[in-house]
């Protein structure tokens, strides 16, 4: 573990929604005008294929790619961050052979840190099934300790919503994998209170990076000793997300609270629709050169849906 947290996993950190053409194509130019966009508006870090940047569409070269993109525009002035567990389509039906799958991590970490990345991140492997004589928390821990021991670059484990309760990190689980090295921190993305609160009094020490994946809990994380956050927000309102954590390390708990109630209405805006191609709609029209498509197939929303959503994030 590293002996002291890392200042480019604090605050806010914007996971890329990916920018594409109408053949899905990867826009790099897109994920530059972006960035671009992004340095004025008070991110720490941006995050390449991130899970709200369809994450499990993206082949090897691709994600090299675009983490050269982003290290070039960021130039030093945010830190860059990538997803960089082995290539698998999320489809537990297909499980990707181990080997490979561990090879391919190995192999993006390595890049990453040839490139000057400030870390990796590294998605709980749903990807491998339990086999012999490991469950699923052996295999979490085993594929963790394979790739930090042959690291030399700081790794954020990934936590993202939805996974089975075999797979989920326990408090155990969790200490045992921030004791690697290299383990740099944790994204917990949970909307449960109560395991969120569970892992962080597991986790959270001066050299370790609890860092928030539920914008809507993140006042709560900040009490709990979260340094930061990954969310939607962080890409289209994050100077919200900036004055939240201002306001609560000042002391000023009453600002804090409106605050994470302003982040509550906003999550409340996108109801019912896809956030990454809405917010991409929205970043279209603060000057964003990107094209509002990506791999999930959704197509774009109307001026008169967008104009409801930018009125909404307005307020």
């Amino acid at each position: 573990m590293p002996d002291s947290l890392l200042p480019r996993f604090t605050g806010v950190i914007a996971p890329l929604f990916t920018p594409c053409d109408e053949t899905g194509r990867l826009d790099t130019g897109g994920l530059r005008s972006f960035i671009r966009w992004l340095k004025g508006h008070r991110v720490n870090t941006v995050f390449c294929r991130s899970g709200m940047g369809r994450m499990y569409t993206f082949t090897l070269e691709e994600t090299m790619r675009m983490a050269e993109a982003a290290l070039e525009e960021a130039d030093g002035e945010m830190g860059v961050v990538a997803g960089a567990a082995g290539i698998w389509d999320g489809r537990p039906e297909r499980n990707p052979d181990p080997e490979r799958y561990i090879q391919e991590t190995l192999l993006l970490v390595e890049s990453l840190r040839a490139m000057g990345a400030d870390g990796a991140v590294l998605v709980v492997p749903l990807a491998l099934a339990p086999s012999g004589s490991l469950d699923a928390a052996g295999v979490i821990y085993d594929y963790f300790a394979q790739v930090s021991r042959a690291a030399s670059l700081p790794l954020l484990i990934y936590q993202p919503p939805g996974l089975p309760e075999a797979c989920r990190m326990t408090p155990a689980l969790l200490r045992d994998i921030a004791a690697l090295p290299q383990i740099a921190g944790i994204k917990l993305s949970t909307g449960d209170p109560d395991y969120f609160a569970s892992l962080a009094r597991a986790a959270v020490s001066p050299s370790f990076a609890f860092i928030t994946g539920n914008e809507a809990l993140y006042l709560e994380g900040l009490r709990l000793g979260s340094v930061g956050v990954i969310g939607q927000g962080c890409c289209l309102y994050p100077e919200l997300l900036d004055a939240l954590r201002e306001k609560f390390l000042s002391g000023d708990i009453a600002g804090a609270e409106r605050a994470q109630a302003d982040v509550h209405r906003a999550l409340r805006a996108f109801k019912g629709l896809d956030a990454v191609t809405a917010g991409k709609q929205i970043l279209i029209r603060r000057g964003v050169r990107m094209l509002p498509y990506d791999r999930s197939g959704t197509l774009p929303y109307s001026d008169e849906v967008i104009d409801k959503l930018e009125a909404a994030l307005k307020r």
